[in-house]
């Protein structure tokens, strides 16, 4: 048996993600039994879920055995209320939301169109309309990104599930969603058919994801239109706030000033990580209220 001791914190910033990666990349692989330790985690922004989850199924698809221990406090209680410690392990471990702020943990195919609807209707948005007034433009926006989101996994990462959760923090006027597959990532599938690098040894992840994040760029096989594209869900989040994007060793991140970062995750994520962050405070909804619409191309 081995142990995976996770840090005192998971939040979305770059080395607190490569540190926790280590951990799952580094397991030995001729011991098929993980214990993952929970005692010294004191914090997890809940909207990481999909990133930790997705880790924890890339373990149990190549067999191995995955135990949790010494969950306590906020972590258990956050865990527990978003669905989490439901999905991934067995039982009744579900405590209630009391503040209706999380958006459920979930494991869906990325083709059930009906059940992805229900989910963005029923959990995502309930949680923006009990605070927020969003202008129909605004919601059709937020829905049409997810959805390109899950057409992109199934099209393109050769994977056909989809994890989603969420997170929303009224106080700072902030509705974090993550949105990830186990596919074969967006850089690899890009240098696969764009042939961009030739060594694969000097392959830099992240310009290959701001590759795809250009207007036009696609590798699509099919020329039939198929929503926004990456490109699309970039124009759409300069407006509404962030975007994020980890996949492969490339970490992707447009800011709330609209500037990009490219940088390096030293282990690899398998597949590929999606985090939308809607500015929703009164001055960024002032932004928000009036989108130029027309940029997109159905």
């Amino acid at each position: 048996m081995q142990v995976i001791s996770l840090p005192s914190r998971i939040t979305p910033w770059l080395g607190c993600l490569s540190q926790v990666q280590k951990l799952f990349n580094t397991v030995d692989e001729t011991d098929l039994k993980v214990v993952i330790d929970f005692s010294e985690l004191t914090w997890i922004n809940a909207e990481l879920c999909p990133f930790l989850g997705n880790n924890i199924r890339s373990l149990q698809k190549k067999n191995f055995t995955v135990l949790f221990r010494n969950q306590r406090g906020n972590v258990e209680q956050i865990l527990n209320q978003n669905n989490f410690n439901n999905s991934l392990l067995r039982g009744n471990h579900h405590t209630e939301d009391k503040f209706d702020t999380s958006i459920p943990f979930i494991e869906l195919q990325a083709d059930s169109i009906e059940n992805i609807n229900f989910y963005i209707e029923n959990e995502l948005f309930r949680k923006i309309d009990s605070e927020f007034n969003l202008s129909n433009d605004i919601r059709q926006q937020i829905s049409d990104a997810i959805f390109e989101v899950a057409d992109n996994t199934k099209t393109h990462s050769q994977s056909d599930q989809l994890i989603m959760c969420g997170q929303f923090y009224p106080k700072k006027g902030r509705l974090s969603f993550t949105i990830c597959d186990d596919g074969i990532g967006i850089p690899e599938n890009v240098n696969n058919i764009e042939q961009i690098y030739s060594n694969t040894e000097n392959r830099v992840d992240s310009r290959l994801i701001n590759w795809a994040m250009k207007l036009g760029n696609s590798t699509k096989i099919s020329n039939i239109p198929r929503g926004l594209g990456l490109a699309g869900i970039m124009d759409s989040m300069k407006r509404l706030g962030e975007l994020t994007i980890i996949s492969n060793n490339g970490f992707w991140k447009l800011t709330s000033s609209n500037s990009i970062l490219l940088k390096s995750m030293e282990y690899e994520f398998q597949g590929t990580l999606i985090k939308l962050d809607f500015l929703l405070k009164s001055d960024a909804e002032t932004m928000i209220i009036t989108p130029n619409i027309d940029s997109f191309n159905f």
